[in-house]
């Protein structure tokens, strides 16, 4: 999923997404996942955050349900604001 979710949408042109791996967590069964060692991969969930208007929000899902993965999210209302500066 940490490739595959942010390269996927980026193909269908949705824009300004993210991906983070967890170091530590626990599940909705309540089993702890966490980084041990050397370990980099492991059982972690990633995270990821996209800021999308409502029509790519629902292309976006419609596409994960056809891929058939497994996600939790959280759809929250955005107001994305750019404030133009030095870079």
């Amino acid at each position: 999923m940490y490739d595959w979710l942010p390269e996927k949408p980026k193909a269908m042109e949705i824009h300004r997404g993210s991906a983070f791996r967890a170091i530590a967590g626990y599940g909705g069964r309540g089993i702890s996942h966490g980084r041990r060692s050397f370990d980099l991969a492991g059982d972690l969930s990633v995270g990821t955050a996209f800021v999308v208007p409502g029509e790519e929000t629902q292309r976006l899902l419609d596409m994960i349900r056809q891929e058939d993965r497994h996600i939790v999210y959280a759809k929250v209302p955005v107001e994305p604001v750019v404030i133009e500066g030095k870079d």
